[in-house]
């Protein structure tokens, strides 16, 4: 019994005195909100040139994920007829004559 009034004693205390939640600076990826563009050389000087910016990175970013999948993926799958090539820049040298007359 005497566990549960400390209990309800701590639920009223902390209902009587509404505490402002803070965040360390020491919690790991946590940071202020990002308001504004990062353009420390001022490449984008208009806003229209730094929408054009931002699109141009996301999508490379985008691409660049695709590109390191596609570098992964010959480990975990093969396409029929492909197995016997080596993985990654190995890969050229594996290619057969016909194979470079397709490319």
């Amino acid at each position: 019994l005497a566990g549960l009034g400390a209990a309800g004693m701590a639920v009223a205390g902390a209902a009587a005195k509404p505490r402002r939640s803070v965040v360390g600076r020491r919690v790991a990826g946590v940071c202020f909100p990002l308001t504004e563009k990062w353009d420390p050389l001022k490449l984008g000087s208009t806003d229209a040139k730094m929408e054009r910016y931002t699109a141009v990175e996301i999508k490379h970013g985008r691409i660049s994920m695709i590109a390191c999948i596609g570098y992964v993926m010959p480990e975990i799958f093969r396409f029929p007829g492909c197995e016997e090539f080596s993985n990654g820049l190995g890969a050229l040298s594996s290619i057969p004559f016909e194979g470079w007359v397709q490319l």
